[in-house]
């Protein structure tokens, strides 16, 4: 999705990672939205968080992101 997140926050199963995961699992794609799900702790700017978070949202690339968090979230429980 060429989606680069990874580089503003430290971890993509964290309280930020997360959360910005989930909304783009449930259909918020706005990068701006998305960045203002970011903890308070991440020492990226909303606005660096935003500018990593304009990709090419693929609907191949949904169905799979979609099935890793199904699978994280098993393997949590």
């Amino acid at each position: 999705m060429n989606v680069q997140l990874s580089n503003t926050i430290s971890g993509l199963s964290g309280t930020t990672g997360l959360a910005i995961i989930r909304a783009i699992l449930t259909g918020e794609k706005n990068p701006e939205k998305l960045a203002k799900l970011r903890d308070w702790r991440v020492k990226a700017s909303e606005e660096e968080v935003a500018r990593s978070l304009a990709g090419n949202w693929r609907e191949d690339m949904l169905l799979e992101l979609r099935q890793s968090v199904d699978a994280y979230d098993f393997i949590q429980k």
